[in-house]
């Protein structure tokens, strides 16, 4: 009895983390030196990344990219107001997919809240979709500036990456650090888990089990 017991809740156990592991997406860390460091100063760089490759492009015509390993991505165009490592003043970059995607987020640094103002942007998707975004107010000078965007976003080929104009002190710019992307829609088959959802199925699975074990036990008594 105890073996069996044991034996269902380890499955269970296995179970719960076999869907959490396969539901979500993969980060890719544009921060990678092995994946990313060559793209420093091109027009254009293509990444394989498995399942699709992925091509990062900047604008205006003729920018370059930036790259660091604390960052990630940049835009160099030479406008008038140049923040070399971040996307600035009418800048932009493009991330596109040979194959459509479930692009869950997008992760970003150098978003800061200072000078008395919050740093914005806004994506525009594949789909035709906008939206804006505006830096943490707990992210001013001295922490890294990180804001996490929730996109939720199936067939997706593209996401261009904006910059609002900058005036006089007011200057909105920011870093691209990483991207969040399942294959092929994916996760529209599969819905992502998160701790507290992987944690509740695996509570009623090993529930279930103990239902089971109880009524074998009224069924020997």
């Amino acid at each position: 009895m105890r073996s069996t017991f044991l034996k269902l809740a380890a499955f269970s156990t296995g179970f719960v983390l076999i869907i959490a592991s396969t539901a979500f997406a993969d980060f890719i860390d544009f921060r990678s030196e092995e994946n990313f460091a060559a793209a420093a100063n091109q027009e254009s760089f293509t990444a394989d990344v498995g399942d699709y490759d992925l091509t990062l492009t900047p604008a205006p015509t003729g920018s370059q990219l930036y790259w660091d390993n604390v960052d990630g991505f940049g835009v160099i165009s030479g406008t008038w107001y140049d923040e070399v490592d971040e996307i600035d003043h009418r800048e932009s970059l493009t991330i596109s997919f040979s194959d459509s995607v479930y692009l869950s987020s997008i992760s970003l640094t150098d978003l800061f809240y200072e000078n008395g103002y919050f740093e914005m942007g806004y994506y525009v998707l594949s789909d035709g979709s906008v939206e804006t975004f505006v830096a943490d107010f707990t992210q001013v000078k001295g922490t890294n500036g990180l804001l996490d965007i929730e996109i939720g976003a199936d067939n997706i080929t593209s996401i261009s990456l904006k910059a609002l104009p900058s005036y006089w002190i007011v200057n909105h710019d920011y870093s691209v650090m990483g991207i969040d992307v399942t294959a092929n829609g994916a996760s529209a088959s599969v819905p992502e888990l998160g701790a507290e959802s992987s944690v509740s199925a695996l509570a009623l699975l090993f529930g279930g089990v103990l239902v089971v074990n109880g009524r074998r036990r009224l069924t020997r008594s």
